[in-house]
């Protein structure tokens, strides 16, 4: 089965939903961004359980319409201020179809690391996170995060997916793909 091009963040949202704490410079999580220097960033300080909104985008894949998503993979660039098992942790990683976040939670255990990597990733080329998906669906990534320690910041640079696909038969997917706001 063919699989589409890396796409890369060129616009991130913070989106209310779930937790207490706002996401803020979500755009400077956009591109293919390897600068530990620029991120989005969420402040979790006030001990365990205090989890942050969404950080959203939505991706387009240059798919037909008719063309069947078989599975989507998501990695996230991200880090925290700490190094050790008080670092922050996956809440919530879902995907977002046609506006609606909504499917498995795709959260890993396991701390943040204190220097961003590509270390997180979520699905594989045959995981639909519980939901079903044609070319024509409007899809995104929602990530959350919650703290473990008084003193934890998270920290994400960049987000990118794949998805592997039957084509319908129709044009070639044109592999432009991009990050389009979802909600503010």
């Amino acid at each position: 089965m063919p699989t589409t091009s890396l796409v890369y963040g060129s616009s991130l949202a913070n989106t209310t939903g779930t937790g207490s704490k706002a996401w803020s410079n979500p755009t400077n999580a956009a591109g293919n961004n390897t600068s530990d220097a620029t991120r989005a960033t969420v402040d979790l300080t006030g001990g365990f359980s205090v989890s942050s909104n969404y950080l959203t985008c939505t991706l387009a894949f240059g798919l037909t319409g008719s063309d069947t998503i078989n599975g989507i993979t998501v990695a996230v660039r991200r880090f925290s201020t700490l190094n050790d098992t008080d670092a922050p942790l996956d809440n919530i990683i879902k995907l977002i179809k046609n506006g609606t976040i909504g499917g498995t939670n795709k959260a890993v255990a396991g701390a943040w690391p204190q220097v961003g990597t590509w270390s997180a990733n979520y699905g594989s080329t045959s995981d639909l996170w519980g939901l079903t998906f044609i070319g024509s669906d409007t899809i995104g990534v929602a990530i959350s995060a919650i703290g473990v320690d008084p003193n934890d910041f998270a920290y994400v640079t960049a987000i990118r997916a794949q998805a592997t696909y039957t084509s319908s038969g129709g044009s070639t997917p044109q592999h432009t793909g991009f990050f389009k706001l979802l909600g503010a």
